[in-house]
């Protein structure tokens, strides 16, 4: 991967508040779903050099006298030719090139990544807000719809019903 992806995930770093485990966590886990859903391959491990802006997706496949199944097994006689010394047992670990992804595969990882960074940007804001239980936090009300207030906290909106508000006072 080139070096303007990864300023992007810098970029996305600072602006979501996430740490680089949780970016590339969502880079591992989008490109391992994407494998198991469209190539029905269960045996898949994603490797990020986040040093050399790298990411290899390794499959491992176990050596058998007789292959039952292509996407876990290979063949003694396959295992030989990589490597003489393999035997029967072996875990043989071959890369596979993320880029024979096809769209759908692509789309699906797209969507994973998305949905893992949300998530750590929705448990960042909770982690933030549960150490301030019971404080007083200040906002600004950036918009009134239907009565529920849509409340600026920094980096985070809140939300405050009809319900919770005080009914004596104007915003």
């Amino acid at each position: 991967m080139n070096k303007d992806f990864w300023d992007a995930f810098a970029d996305l770093r600072k602006e979501k508040n996430l740490s680089q485990e949780e970016i590339i966590g969502a880079i591992k886990d989008s490109i391992e779903n994407a494998y198991k859903k469209n190539y029905g391959a269960s045996n898949v491990r994603v490797e990020v050099e986040t040093e050399i802006g790298e990411v290899s997706v390794m499959m491992e496949m176990e050596v058998v006298e007789e292959v039952e199944d292509d996407l876990t097994q290979i063949s003694l006689e396959e295992a030989k030719e990589i490597y003489d010394g393999y035997e029967v047992g072996d875990i043989v670990e071959y890369q596979i090139d993320p880029k024979d992804f096809n769209r759908i595969a692509a789309q699906g990882a797209k969507q994973v990544f998305v949905q893992k960074n949300r998530e750590a940007e929705r448990n960042n804001s909770y982690n933030e807000f549960i150490e301030k239980k019971g404080q007083i936090v200040t906002g600004k009300v950036e918009r009134i719809n239907n009565g529920t207030m849509l409340i600026s906290l920094g980096r985070t909106e809140g939300r405050v019903s009809t319900s919770e508000q005080v009914r004596t006072e104007s915003f």
